[in-house]
């Protein structure tokens, strides 16, 4: 059993150091001892608030289902692959942010010597929309994300 003052401590040490200005990469990565373990839902919850999108505006710039989105969010079911590169296009994610989330969440990293994962991260890289990077992957009969 936690002992709750610990806990409290711990937590509010993290609340401080989520406040100073490095990526979530490096705070995940220097913090990783002190997690509980936490569902993509959380990550991909705290990411859309670091970034002050609202669901709406999430919604509408992943071009993910409104239904599907909350059922993401809730827990009540896990997103593929291509809707969570979805989600950081939409969110313009840095790419080692992006490659750090896959990784975490047990999807593979995008890969710059496989065709499609290359364009996926050129669009990461110049910070495109969905749409853009959809037509992209389209013109060159890739299956779009």
């Amino acid at each position: 059993m936690h002992n709750n003052k610990s806990t409290n401590s711990k937590t509010n040490i993290l609340n401080e150091k989520l406040n100073q200005d490095i990526s979530f990469t490096e705070f995940f990565d220097e913090n990783a001892k002190d997690f509980l373990d936490v569902p993509l839902r959380c990550y991909l919850k705290a990411l859309i608030e670091q970034k002050h999108f609202t669901k709406v505006q999430m919604i509408r710039d992943s071009g993910i289902n409104r239904r599907f989105f909350f059922d993401i969010l809730s827990g009540k079911r896990n997103p593929t692959r291509n809707y969570v590169l979805r989600m950081m296009i939409a969110l313009h994610i840095p790419l080692k942010n992006a490659q750090w989330l896959l990784r975490a969440t047990g999807y593979a990293q995008l890969y710059a010597r496989d065709k499609r994962d290359s364009v996926i991260i050129y669009c990461i890289n110049h910070k495109t929309n969905v749409n853009e990077c959809n037509v992209m992957l389209k013109k060159i009969n890739f299956e779009e994300i």
